[in-house]
């Protein structure tokens, strides 16, 4: 069998909770998902399977076509994400139109959230998987080889003559140590990059899943709410491959790496003991920092934090159930930049009943981080989130505008803003100050100019500083 694993592009993306010129240079990052899938493809058995990673490679309708002829798949899978789906759609048109027999299959956080009325409403898909979907896909392929049932296969949706199926939920996977490394060997490592690194090749590693957390924005499945940990050995293998393929720099992309604190001990002394040499970032909870895990962290190559803030409202911080205090962000802001690592915090504005005083004390509070760099973003009320059922008890009846687009996306579609005394328009043009006010200050400008370490890093960041200084398209 030949498999087909597709990461669509973004030609038709819906309008994001980033600026345009943050979002268009920030840089890409391998899809890790259809990576696992293709590694456990080839393990059992599967020895013809292709990625093709249209987002990385800048590819467009038609020449995405052309790559399906070519490599004419006898079983194609799209990962979805709720905000590309125009692209998925025509990914999946594209497979149909050219070989009408071969299946269709969807997987990710959008198929999640409404598999049926996926398959109610599109009928160029023809199978979706929900949840963790590494075992799940073989089964499948293996049922469709003959060699099993479909009722059989874990988290699956599927149509049958008697109207459509949902399988029972697979469990998510326990021994992450056992899973094959992902298949990077199957996509160009030089595709991508960042526009924080100065490494010309970075990719991004999972060493936990799930995050027991309940942010009221963020899309947790109650399947996802535990957290399973790979071992240090195991993250510090991947990481020794990745730099054999002249990686510089790794994103470990867990929701929150530094949950278990010995585990971060034991990865960086591990790093040390191989003589690794290879720079690395990590998503982590301020309140989680001190100062001796952070210095294991520098001295094991850790070069980046990435620290959700959201807010600086204590109103808003305690409604949007973070968990976290502002003193405890400043203090783990404090602690990275004394043990030598740059930070990036994140912030968002617009949460339900924010007034426009509380989003300037967060623009205040990011103002006065030693950070390096700083996202703002709008918030959104995500399908499946806390935030969007709470948006919804408070809405008409029948007010459910992700559910319409699910059934019928639209490229002009506006996503639902949560309710507050400040309107949009006025909420866009405070995103675009948070920007200019963050990054024109001339003390800001300087330390990052001392900081670049290539020509090629310094065209990059002054690309992504030039569209948010001025809004235009610098090239």
């Amino acid at each position: 069998m030949r498999v087909l694993l597709i990461n669509p592009p973004v030609a038709r993306m819906i309008r994001t909770v980033l600026p345009a010129g943050v979002e268009k240079n920030r840089g890409s990052s391998p899809p890790l998902g259809l990576l696992y899938i293709a590694s456990m493809l080839r393990n059992r058995g599967v020895a013809d399977v292709s990625v093709l990673d249209a987002q990385a490679e800048g590819l467009l309708l038609p020449q995405i076509r052309q790559r399906i002829r070519e490599l004419r798949p006898s079983l194609a899978g799209i990962t979805a994400m709720t905000f590309t789906l125009p692209d998925v759609l025509d990914c999946a048109s594209a497979v149909k139109d050219l070989f009408p027999e071969v299946p269709v299959v969807v997987g990710g956080p959008h198929a999640g959230i409404y598999p049926r009325l996926t398959l109610e409403h599109h009928p160029a898909i023809d199978f979706v998987l929900r949840g963790e979907s590494e075992a799940s896909f073989c089964l499948l392929v293996q049922a469709l080889g003959g060699r099993g049932s479909l009722d059989a296969v874990p988290g699956l949706t599927y149509r049958r003559s008697d109207g459509i199926r949902e399988n029972a939920p697979g469990e998510p996977a326990e021994d992450l140590d056992s899973l094959p490394l992902p298949a990077r060997d199957l996509l160009d490592p030089g595709l991508y990059t960042s526009v924080l690194s100065g490494a010309s090749r970075v990719t991004t590693m999972i060493t936990g899943r799930g995050c027991p957390y309940r942010c009221t924005f963020c899309y947790r499945p109650p399947w996802d709410m535990r957290y399973r940990a790979r071992s240090a050995p195991g993250v510090v293998a991947e990481m020794a491959a990745c730099a054999d393929m002249g990686i510089g720099e790794i994103f470990f992309y867990d929701d929150t790496f530094n949950l278990r604190r010995s585990r971060v001990i034991d990865i960086c002394r591990e790093v040390l003991r191989q003589g690794l040499r290879v720079g690395w970032d990590a998503r982590c909870r301020v309140d989680l920092l001190d100062a001796e895990l952070l210095g294991w962290m520098r001295r094991a190559g850790c070069r980046r934090l990435h620290l959700g803030v959201e807010t600086g409202s204590p109103r808003q911080m305690e409604s949007c159930r973070k968990g976290i205090r502002l003193d405890q962000a400043r203090e783990a802001f404090d602690l990275a930049r004394r043990a030598g690592i740059d930070t990036l915090a994140y912030f968002m504005l617009g949460f339900p009943g924010e007034t426009e005083e509380e989003m300037t004390e967060t623009i205040r509070f990011a103002l006065s981080l030693p950070a390096r760099y700083a996202q703002f973003a709008v918030v959104l009320p995500f399908p499946g989130t806390e935030l969007y059922a709470s948006e919804q008890r408070g809405a008409p009846p029948g007010w459910d505008p992700w559910k319409r687009f699910a059934a019928h996306p639209d490229r002009d579609f506006h996503p639902p803003r949560a309710r507050g005394p400040v309107s949009d328009r006025r909420l866009e043009s405070i995103l675009r100050r948070a920007y200019r006010v963050y990054y024109r200050r001339p003390s800001y400008l300087l330390r990052s100019l001392a900081g670049v370490r290539s020509w090629q890093e310094l065209e990059q960041k002054g690309r992504v500083g030039l569209r948010i200084l001025f809004g235009g398209n610098a090239r």
